[in-house]
């Protein structure tokens, strides 16, 4: 099996236009799987197994568990959001790896894609700016009732279900810190994903899995309140699953250690290309109310605004306390002359 996904990345990374149906034969010519020729069957099997095991060498996707040996290739549905179609048809295996990807829809970020999904305010004009108070995984949860899900591909990173509320989340950034050099296999195939309308402005892959990386700080690093809710809850259900990644934990660890830590980001330089997802989730965010005493007791998306309630509300309490203690004894003194 190593040798297999050894030639396969061999074989894409240096045929940036590879196809499943190229690295079918690829793998045929040296021997390592058996004639697919002799019937439709046996093709199809060689297929599915190709477009597998590239998902594991490429990180890009992530084919259903369930998906069977057919006339189909499918992505697990459950790790992306707002697909266009979950399965397409073999035939389109014989097209360069990212074109087929891009039947299944634009998993990637591509240039000027919408922030404004949910159709809220059409006069709505999203920020520049990135505020932590508003993305970190506490707000996401308390305020929002966002849970994180992670997903084995780079390509759903910071996707947002709002129907179901949940934030996609690539699990391995370990991954992210392996590939960050060029003239990777990533890179190769990545080369050919965009076209010149739909490449996000600066786009490479080095930059992109920069953002990744960083987005980890901004969601977990940042805001004590979200280190301690990764530690408490989302690094001890990740444990229990097995998805933890150790340069996660550091990561978050280091994010608390340094004076690197801040308070907003800037969408044109610090994440130009998974900005707008990012935007979507800020927008969602900032729109929600406080619902309980506890939940405004939680709200510190704004903290001036917080201080100022609670402030007023303490000292307005005590001072409506005297003013009731000061009626009660008013009375008791007129009560007692007359």
């Amino acid at each position: 099996m190593m040798c297999m996904l050894a030639r396969l990345a061999e074989h894409a990374k240096a045929n940036k236009y590879c196809s499943i149906d190229t690295a079918v034969s690829y793998l045929v010519q040296r021997q390592i799987l058996a004639d697919v020729s002799r019937s439709p069957d046996t093709y199809a099997r060689a297929c599915t197994l190709v477009f597998v095991s590239m998902s594991w060498i490429s990180m890009l996707y992530s084919p259903s568990p369930t998906m069977p040996v057919s006339t189909t290739l499918s992505l697990d549905e459950q790790q992306f959001v707002g697909l266009n179609l979950a399965a397409i048809g073999l035939e389109q295996g014989k097209k360069p790896l990212c074109e087929m990807l891009r039947q299944f829809g634009q998993l990637l970020p591509i240039q000027n894609q919408s922030t404004n999904q949910t159709n809220w305010d059409p006069a709505y004009r999203p920020s520049d700016t990135l505020q932590v108070s508003l993305l970190n995984a506490s707000t996401l949860w308390r305020i929002g009732r966002i849970e994180i899900q992670w997903v084995s591909n780079i390509s759903s990173h910071l996707s947002f279900d709002i129907e179901k509320r949940r934030l996609l989340m690539f699990q391995l950034p370990s991954y992210c810190v392996i590939n960050r050099f060029e003239k990777t296999l990533l890179d190769s195939l990545l080369s050919s994903y965009y076209d010149a309308y739909s490449k996000p402005d600066g786009f490479s892959t080095k930059a992109l899995l920069e953002e990744i990386r960083l987005s980890y700080s901004l969601v977990f690093g940042d805001d004590r309140r979200a280190r301690e809710h990764f530690r408490r809850v989302v690094a001890k259900r990740a444990i229990v699953s097995g998805n933890i990644d150790i340069c996660l934990r550091d990561l978050v660890k280091q994010s608390a250690d340094t004076s690197s830590r801040t308070t907003a980001y800037s969408i044109h330089t610090n994440f130009p290309i998974l900005g707008p997802r990012l935007l979507l989730l800020q927008e969602y965010i900032s729109r929600q109310d406080p619902g309980t005493i506890k939940m405004l007791w939680q709200d510190r998306r704004d903290l001036l605004r917080w201080y100022t309630f609670w402030i007023v509300t303490i000292f307005g309490g005590v001072g409506l306390l005297f003013a009731l203690g000061q009626f009660v004894l008013q009375a008791i003194q007129v009560s007692q002359v007359a």
